[in-house]
Order: structure tokens, then C-alpha cells, then sequence
């Protein structure tokens, strides 16, 4: 991405990206942020100017943080909404909640096991429809050398 401009809470990014196989452009997009200690909202386009993304993340207090979000396609006039919170349960582990208007829960835990690894588990299920087809569940470990 290339910077537009910006100062110590609103900057202007400009991204884009090209396939090495041909000459062709293959996402390119604007975005902005606008940042202070507690929030942040952030507006871009996506899929080659056919679509938006908002988001605002809000810091209600040093272990719980808020956010809500909304994508957009003009090309088919959809839109999809989420909400969801990440809560600090210790100084090692972290609980994530989002709920979206696709009828999509996800739930993730992440801990730290050691200064160089966490592990995480997370899964996501549509509450309409509780086929095997709709529903996802992971588990990862991350090395992070010091």
C-alpha cells in the first residue's frame, strides 16, 4: 500500500494488487482511520471499488473491547453486519465473541502456554442451520521467538 497522508489520528492509505501473470490488476482500493486512545473507525473500499468495509473498536477498559462492523457490495446490494467483543480473562488468555446478520457465532480462546507459544480454539456456527456443512472449528499453536 502507499500512504496518502495522515497525521497522529486520521490517515489515508491507498492499496492495490497485481497479478505477476499478466498485466492485470487484481484488487486495488482506498482506505481511512481515524484513531484516539479509547476508538477507531477505519473506512475502505474493497474489491476494486465494488465494495466498502466499516469498522469501530472501542476500549471500554484495559480487559474489554468492543467493535462492530459492516461490509457492503454494490455490485449485488448485500450487506453484512457484525458485532462482537474480546475480553483480557488474565494476563495470558483472551475470549473473542462475534455474531454477524449471516446468522454466524464465532467463539475463540487463545492462551499462552509459554513466552513462545500460544494456542488458540475457535469455531463458528450458523444458528439457523446447524447442518455438518455450516459449522468450522480450529485449533492452532504459534510459535513467536523472542
Amino acid at each position: 500500500g502507499f500512504s496518502l497522508g495522515g497525521n497522529l489520528h486520521f490517515n489515508t492509505k491507498l492499496d492495490s494488487g497485481y497479478d505477476r501473470s499478466g498485466p492485470t490488476v487484481v484488487d486495488a482500493g482506498l482506505a481511512a482511520r481515524y484513531q484516539t486512545p479509547d476508538w477507531a473507525a477505519t473506512v475502505s473500499t474493497t474489491n476494486l471499488f465494488r465494495g466498502m468495509h466499516s469498522t469501530y473498536v472501542h476500549k471500554v477498559d484495559g480487559a474489554t473491547t468492543v467493535a462492530a462492523s459492516v461490509d457492503y457490495s454494490f455490485a449485488n446490494n448485500e450487506q453484512t453486519i457484525a458485532v462482537g467483543t474480546q475480553h483480557q480473562l488474565d494476563a495470558d488468555s483472551t475470549l473473542k465473541i462475534r455474531v454477524n446478520s449471516r446468522s454466524k457465532l464465532a467463539v475463540s480462546y487463545k492462551q499462552t502456554l509459554t513466552p513462545i507459544l500460544t494456542g488458540t480454539v475457535s469455531g463458528e456456527i450458523d444458528v439457523t442451520d446447524f447442518g455438518p456443512d455450516n459449522q468450522l472449528v480450529g485449533i492452532s499453536l504459534s510459535f513467536e521467538p523472542k
